[in-house]
């Protein structure tokens, strides 16, 4: 089930309004073409539409609130219990429950995949699980509680109103939103209540008994606007209203799964064969699940019909109408949780098609300037999009410390000219460095948390710091290497620059290593490096110092160049590891003192 962010919310609605209003006015056309009464058109489409906005609205609004409130969580989640296609799937579900948005989690795990921080098998057990967290909307659409619904808009608006923490504010959010679906879903079911007795329409609905109407026309609705959510509010307010019956609301389930796997390939469109093979599993899956339940509708609306509780002392048509919204809910959930069962033990299999179907491609030449994990869908999760804008920075220090070295190595190395190497890789950490900020001032611009503000502010710095080290590289060290190397240095002077180096390398690896996961306390160990650092710079002038006193002879201006490149050196290595330091710094909350 797809959630809507505020920038997909507005054409959804608009495409879905013309939609239902177009199918409105043509029934009331219809209605009095035929002799068959006057419908109250304009009622109706008051109904639908306000109500249909009302409930992509408040789920907008729960889905905010959920993320802002479990955004970390949800990081330490999925990163920590997908160990297995079992516990992948458990964290995909948990994940997407929370921020009512498949197509984000699918998102998410693609940066994993590509980070290495999980397998491909591991990640289709996410995409799987994915579908069981997405039921979890209906399941809250399908509680009757509309008597309710305005007290709970008066009442989350008051505790956002009226609350400076983000816990209360947030909860506020969550309430607020809730009384929005279900105020909404009362409208849409007021809305529709004329087309109980329009005999033409019942014998539309007659017709979509069938199943594969039923599938091609939830498919195309949800494809529309973007969100199975949509979908299931309107086909459980259609059930409650007494429009459909059981086995025409599964069939509409099965078509708003197909529907929504459009989201996920279009968010993979022009992406990497990770995003696409992702996105293929998806569709699979869902394709498999409907193709696997077209047969034995009927067998699960028995089964649904008897584990589903049942109103006591009403019987006929005023209980079914009572009892279908949640009977609904439930063969949404059976639904999707018994395709997750049987598709388990079968991932291996639907990774092996991703990949015969979306085969690898070469990289592009500037591949190393190119953000891999600043995906637009994340900016709705600030605590996503703040993991991935650390997954670029990791790429970041990768590129600074394979530069750094590459200008040590020149060292050793006769004739061999670093430019070439280093600076078109400095040139893409700066390229990286530009997208890294464009993505966090347009993430900067929402409604973040005390703690997402100040994770965003250390982000920030810590690209500038990455920054200035590739200036460093690029502008004193690799000119100072290069004078020295040739001007022939001595192998003790040369022994100290790589020792110092192969430290100032080992800090940068740390930073990368606390980037990638700031719990791991490698941020610590870039800052006990320097003692080391700064007593490898005291033996290098010790020894400059050691070597002048012992000179036979007067200074001559060579050798006065060639002691100068060599303290040039490393000053500008003790420079990469004060600002390599000063990012590490920034990389947890609460940096070492």
């Amino acid at each position: 089930m797809t959630g809507l962010g505020p920038r997909r919310l507005v054409p959804g609605v608009c495409g879905v309004a013309a939609l239902l209003a177009a199918a409105v006015l043509a029934t009331g056309a219809a209605a009095q073409g035929a002799g068959a009464g006057t419908l109250p058109v304009w009622t109706m489409l008051r109904g639908l539409l306000g109500g249909l906005a009302l409930f992509l609205f408040g789920l907008d609004q729960m889905a905010d609130a959920l993320r802002a409130a479990a955004g970390g969580r949800m990081r330490q989640l999925l990163t920590r219990v997908t160990t297995n296609r079992v516990t992948g799937a458990l964290a995909g579900a948990v994940v997407t429950a929370i921020i009512q948005s498949s197509s984000v989690t699918t998102v998410l795990v693609v940066g994993f995949v590509t980070a290495g921080l999980m397998s491909v098998a591991q990640s289709a057990g996410v995409i799987i699980g994915a579908n069981v967290g997405s039921t979890v909307t209906a399941q809250i659409v399908a509680f009757n509680v509309d008597q309710a619904a305005l007290f709970m808009i008066a009442g989350g608006f008051a505790l956002r109103l009226m609350s400076r923490r983000d816990a209360p504010r947030q909860i506020g959010s969550m309430v607020l939103g809730l009384g929005l679906i279900f105020y909404g879903m009362q409208l849409m079911s007021e809305g529709m209540e004329p087309l109980r007795s329009y005999a033409p329409f019942t014998d539309a609905m007659a017709g979509m008994r069938r199943p594969l109407p039923a599938i091609l026309i939830a498919a195309a609705f949800t494809a529309l606007i973007q969100s199975s959510a949509a979908t299931m509010g309107i086909v459980i307010a259609m059930a409650g209203g007494g429009l459909i019956g059981l086995d025409t609301g599964i069939a509409l389930i099965f078509g708003a799964n197909i529907g929504t796997c459009v989201t996920a390939l279009l968010a993979a469109v022009g992406r990497s064969p990770v995003a696409l093979r992702a996105a293929t599993i998806h569709v699979l899956f869902n394709l498999a699940g409907v193709a696997l339940w077209l047969a034995f509708i009927p067998e699960l609306a028995a089964l649904t019909r008897a584990v589903s509780p049942h109103v006591p002392g009403l019987t006929g048509p005023a209980a079914r109408m009572l009892e279908l919204p949640r009977q609904i809910a439930n063969a949404h959930t059976i639904f999707n949780l018994a395709n997750a069962l049987l598709a388990l033990p079968l991932a291996n299999a639907l990774v092996w098609v991703a990949f015969r179907l979306v085969p690898d491609r070469p990289d592009p030449a500037d591949a190393a300037g190119r953000p891999k994990y600043l995906d637009p869908m994340l900016l709705a999760t600030p605590a996503m999009a703040l993991m991935a804008a650390r997954h670029e920075l990791e790429r970041m220090a990768e590129i600074a410390q394979q530069g750094f070295d590459t200008a040590i190595e020149v060292l050793l190395t006769e004739g061999r000219d670093p430019a070439r190497v280093v600076h078109p890789a400095m040139a893409g950490l700066r390229a990286l460095h530009r997208a890294v900020l464009t993505y966090l001032a347009e993430l900067g611009r929402g409604d973040l948390s005390a703690e997402d503000s100040a994770d965003l502010g250390r982000q920030v710095a810590i690209s500038h710091n990455l920054t200035r080290i590739a200036e460093i590289i690029e502008s004193d060290l690799v000119p100072a290497v290069i004078r020295a190397r040739d001007g022939g240095p001595s192998k003790a002077t040369a022994d100290r620059g790589q020792a110092m180096a192969a430290t100032v390398s080992t800090a940068l690896g740390d930073l990368r290593e606390a980037l990638t996961a700031p719990e791991s306390g490698r941020d610590a160990a870039v800052w006990q490096l320097k003692p080391i650092v700064d007593q490898a710079v005291e033996d290098t002038l010790a020894a400059e110092t050691r070597w002048l006193a012992g000179l036979g002879h007067r200074l001559r201006d060579d050798e006065i160049a060639q002691m100068q490149a060599e303290v040039a050196v490393v000053e500008a290595i003790k420079r990469v590891y004060s600002q390599a330091r000063r990012a590490a710094r920034e990389c947890v909350a609460h940096p070492p003192e």
